[in-house]
């Protein structure tokens, strides 16, 4: 097919097609702007395919459309996903550090007596807990040096807190 005539099948498409892909992707993914996304994302995988049918109406390219359009959809929720857990974590980070260890014990508690309770943690706890709240590290940091995964700090840091909040309540 030729280059004119491909950009006029893609218009033919679009005409028929896009109202349907938009209100496909706003019944899942439930934003304006993700939905719109998807179905750009879409035509432009259409483009790149050049997948070409007879007639843009007929079911066959219906239904090629429309798979298109849902695997596009599930791409950008997982997407969409992924940033949403990223951004919880960065702002989980930003409280993991600061060197101090407010919120998690209450404020008339000597800070010896809590670094007391924090040495009675299992090693794998007091460690993260010491690198992030006393010498003030940030998640990367305290992975660097003991060695682990930042998922595992988290982890260790949150499990520790639980456990301290236990102590001193």
């Amino acid at each position: 097919m030729k280059k004119n005539n491909k950009g006029k099948y893609i218009e033919e498409l679009y005409e028929f097609y896009e109202q349907k892909m938009y209100f496909y992707a706003y019944r899942f993914l439930k934003d304006e702007k993700l939905s719109e996304d998807a179905v750009h994302d879409t035509f432009l995988k259409l483009i790149e395919k050049g997948k070409v049918f007879g007639n843009p109406g007929s079911d066959e390219c219906r239904n090629y459309i429309m798979t298109v359009t849902k695997n596009t959809i599930i791409d950008k929720y997982r997407k969409w996903k992924r940033e949403e857990e990223h951004m919880y974590l960065i702002g989980e980070e930003e409280e993991l550090v600061g060197g101090n260890i407010s919120g998690l014990y209450d404020e008339s508690l000597d800070s010896v007596d809590v670094e007391e309770k924090i040495d009675k943690l299992p090693d794998k706890y007091s460690s993260v807990v010491r690198c992030i709240v006393i010498d003030g590290m940030n998640v990367r940091e305290t992975a660097e040096k003991l060695e682990i995964s930042e998922n595992a700090v988290r982890k260790r840091y949150e499990r520790a807190k639980k456990k301290l909040r236990a102590v001193l309540e």
